[in-house]
């Protein structure tokens, strides 16, 4: 296993400053996710392509996952990998032991080291993954701190087209940085747009249920279930912290509970939200 220090980028080969301008556009859209493969698997000859986001305490979410061919397999092995093998895998130990990465790492692992990985052994047994995964030979991986919360993006190679080289590592760290400004981006648009729908899916569902609520305290009630905190709700609502806080206050009473905790299981157990 190879750990660069990532540095400003210099002269030589980019995959992505040519691509900028639809790049941006689809920032924070469905089309991102896309386009961004796009650009590997034409650049670098990628197979399969993640993108992770996670504070270090929490278990990270998938913000990207694509591959070649129709079946979803970046995404679905990238949830079970999330849920239950992301402490396991070395390049993610680095990440929390150095702390802070600076402008980034880079982490390359031969073919021989990524198949003596146990928690790959693990993970890739999927009946729908044993089929390509066996032929993913070589992973170079990305990782930076943004703010709050850790990105970590990994290219994978197949079989059939050997190794990343040298050349390809030296590109991807030249659009490292403009790689992880579009990330960051998207994350934070991503991220606010799920919230924003889980928001309205408990105020649909607050509303719908006889607890004696007012617009204000549903809405209130919702965002706090939403995981958005006094000065966000104050912000979205456009109301003083202070409203925020007596809304707060009156909703629980009605509901019966006190605290974020109690109301995030009452609305699930109202059948809403994600599963």
């Amino acid at each position: 296993m190879e750990v660069y220090q990532l540095t400003r980028p210099g002269a030589g080969r980019d995959l992505l400053r040519q691509n900028v301008p639809g790049l941006i556009e689809a920032v924070g859209t469905q089309q991102f996710e896309e386009q961004l493969f796009r650009v590997a698997e034409r650049s670098l000859c990628c197979e399969h392509f993640s993108v992770f986001a996670g504070a270090d305490a929490q278990r990270p979410q998938i913000l990207l996952a694509a591959n070649q061919g129709t079946a979803e397999l970046a995404r679905n092995v990238g949830r079970l990998y999330a849920g239950r093998y992301w402490s396991d895998d070395p390049t993610n130990q680095i990440a929390l032991a150095t702390n802070e990465t600076g402008n980034g790492l880079l982490v390359r692992y031969s073919d021989r080291e990524r198949r003596s990985l146990l928690y790959r052994r693990n993970c890739y047994n999927a009946p729908d993954w044993q089929a390509t995964g066996q032929h993913l030979i070589h992973k170079v991986s990305l990782i930076r701190r943004c703010g709050r919360q850790t990105l970590t993006v990994n290219f994978y190679r197949h079989a059939k087209t050997g190794p990343f080289n040298d050349d390809d590592v030296q590109t991807i760290m030249n659009s490292s940085d403009l790689m992880f400004a579009l990330l960051d981006r998207h994350a934070a648009s991503s991220f606010a747009a799920d919230a924003a729908t889980l928001r309205h899916q408990f105020e649909d569902c607050l509303a719908r249920k006889s607890f004696g609520l007012s617009r204000r305290e549903v809405e209130v009630a919702a965002a706090i279930a939403a995981g958005l905190n006094s000065e966000a709700i104050a912000q979205t609502l456009d109301i003083g912290i202070n409203t925020v806080l007596t809304y707060r206050k009156r909703a629980y009473r009605q509901l019966g509970i006190s605290s974020q905790n109690e109301l995030i299981r009452l609305v699930y157990s109202m059948g809403t939200g994600r599963s």
